[in-house]
Parts: C-alpha cells; structure tokens; sequence
C-alpha cells in the first residue's frame, strides 16, 4: 500500500509510521526534494495521489468544498481518508491510523477509485464520494 500524507497531518505521524514499519506500506509526505513539495497546492498533490496509485490521508476536508479540488479528487481517481477532526493531537491519530490499518489496506485494494472516506476518531467511517 503507497500512503501519501497530506501536508495538514505533520510530518510526526508519517514519520512515526515509518519507524515502527507499518505493514506493506511506502509512505510518502510534503517534503523539501520529495515529489511533492512543502506549501504545495492541494491539486497537485491530488494530482500525483491519483496517478502514482497513492492512498492519501488528510485532516482538510475542505478539500470536498473546494470545487476545483474535488473535480481534481475525481478526475484523478484519488483514493483520500479525510481525519475527522483535526483538532486531535498527533498521538491520537497515529493510534487512530494504527488501529484501522487492516481497514486501510482493504480499502486501498478493494474499492474502486475515486473515493473519500471521512473517518472519526470514534464510530464507523463514512463514504462521501
């Protein structure tokens, strides 16, 4: 599974991840000499989540609102899981991620793309595109 995580997460959880050697997982982030830069606009990243097969997880679900953003979640075919709250510390979505990593990888393979998930950090996640 090819992970991509959206600039608005931090750099510790991804990080943190890849210390602890999340199962089958090449994880990606904003990153100065990276594919995607640090600052980098939201459809760009899109852009490349949608043509490098990537999962991508984000904290902005303003990116649904945003129409030149969702068109670009769509026409890419993006896989995205949307945190639900980003008001959680860091510790609490790394355990949330950690918890619902089978979930994940089942996702990630089996659902046709595009597709957004909104995933609470408490209950069931929610289909939105």
């Amino acid at each position: 599974m090819k992970v991509f995580f959206d600039e608005d997460n931090g750099t510790a959880i991804p990080r943190a991840l890849r210390g602890v050697g999340a199962p089958n997982a090449d994880i990606l982030f904003p990153r100065p000499g990276g594919p995607i830069l640090p600052g980098a606009p939201d459809v760009e990243w899109l852009e490349f989540v949608g043509r490098n097969g990537y999962l991508a997880i984000s904290q902005n679900r303003h990116i649904l609102d945003v129409p030149v953003e969702r068109e670009a979640l769509i026409r890419e075919s993006c896989g995205v899981v949307f945190l639900a709250n980003g008001e959680q510390p860091a510790y609490r979505a790394l355990q949330l991620l950690l918890n619902r990593w089978d979930w994940l990888q089942t996702l990630d393979a089996n659902e046709t793309r595009p597709f957004a998930y909104i995933l609470p950090f408490r209950g069931k996640a929610a289909k939105v595109i």
